[in-house]
Parts: C-alpha cells; sequence; structure tokens
C-alpha cells in the first residue's frame, strides 16, 4: 500500500475517534500512534498534517460539506463519511499540492473500504461536485484576476526592462495566490 494512502487510512481512524469520542486531537494523536509503532514518520507526518488541518478548519470544511450535500445533515450522515468527505474538503481547498483527481480517488476507495455500500457513490458525488464548482470557479476567478492585474505581458517586461519579466512574475503569483486570496482580491477589486 503506497504512502499517502496509508497516511490517509490513519488519518480516517483518528479523525472517526474525534467524532465519537470529542477527545483533544494531540491526545487522540498520541494514543494512536502508540497502537501504531511500525509507521513511519512519513506516514505520521503527512496523517498528522490531515488530522490536524481538518480540525483547524472543520468548521468552514463543513459548511462547504453541507452546503452540497443536498438534502443531507451532516449530524445525519454515517460517521465514516463525514469524516472521508472532511478530508476530502481539507484536501481540496486547503492542500493546494494534492491533484483533486487524487484527493477524490482516495476518498472513494477509502469509502469502499471502510463505508456502507453506498458510501463510495455518495463521497464520489459531492466531492465532485465540489471540486467541479468550488475549485473551477475559483480557477476561473484567479485567470480573470491575472488577466486584469498583468494585461499584456509586453508591457510589464517593457517597464522593468527585462523581456519576459512580467511572464515570469505572472508565473510566480499564480502558484503563490491561494483560493481565499484570489476571492478577497476579486472583492476588493470590484
Amino acid at each position: 500500500m503506497r504512502k499517502r494512502t496509508l497516511a490517509r487510512e490513519c488519518a480516517l481512524k483518528i479523525l472517526y475517534q474525534k467524532d465519537i469520542t470529542g477527545s483533544s486531537m494531540e491526545m487522540l494523536c498520541k494514543r494512536f500512534w502508540e497502537t501504531e509503532p511500525d509507521q513511519t514518520q512519513e506516514i505520521k507526518d503527512f496523517a498528522q498534517r490531515l488530522v490536524f488541518g481538518v480540525n483547524q478548519n472543520c468548521k468552514e470544511i463543513d459548511k462547504k460539506i453541507s452546503s452540497y450535500a443536498t438534502n443531507w445533515q451532516l449530524k445525519r450522515m454515517a460517521v465514516i463519511d463525514r469524516n472521508i468527505l472532511r478530508l476530502g474538503g481539507f484536501e481540496l481547498f486547503f492542500a493546494p499540492d494534492i491533484p483533486p483527481k487524487v484527493t477524490i480517488n482516495e476518498a472513494v476507495e477509502l469509502a469502499k473500504k471502510y463505508g456502507d455500500l453506498e458510501s463510495s457513490k455518495f463521497v464520489n458525488g459531492i466531492l465532485d461536485k465540489m471540486h467541479k464548482t468550488e475549485i473551477t470557479n475559483y480557477l476561473a476567478i484567479q485567470q480573470c484576476f491575472l488577466d486584469f492585474v498583468f494585461g499584456d505581458d509586453y508591457i510589464i517586461g517593457f517597464l522593468t526592462g527585462i523581456p519576459n519579466r512580467g511572464i515570469m512574475f505572472k508565473q510566480a503569483f499564480e502558484s503563490w495566490l491561494t483560493c481565499n486570496d484570489v476571492m478577497e482580491l476579486f472583492i476588493f477589486l470590484q
């Protein structure tokens, strides 16, 4: 099994415990890793990045899930499904280094393994809808913003005295901007 897949399974187990017990994330992680002494540091680090990321952004992630899970209340979802969606939501919105297709595929595989018969379809439907709506809209807004700000690369290169300087800066700027940055800047400019 791949390291990140294993780390996601560990993260799901920790989040499940958090959801059931309400205990602190630090204590749950400590106890969990005591029962899993064979896991590598790389697996532990990635799993902890996920669980602490979900924990820190849980309210925002839950709002997103609720808005896309039509006819479903978050508290009425199966605990496993809810936490798989939280993991996926965290990766989609707060982990830009993880490709969305990987996030969705990994979440579906977790749902197949740990959920009931319909969990994988449920998780896939919600995460895919979140991705297509939120992330695709974000990329479109980002592109509009970058076109608005940078306009003609030649002019920027001419003004800086360095040909293609505008293109290089634009590429660096694209990778630096997050979804929230673009939305805030777009709102500010209106």
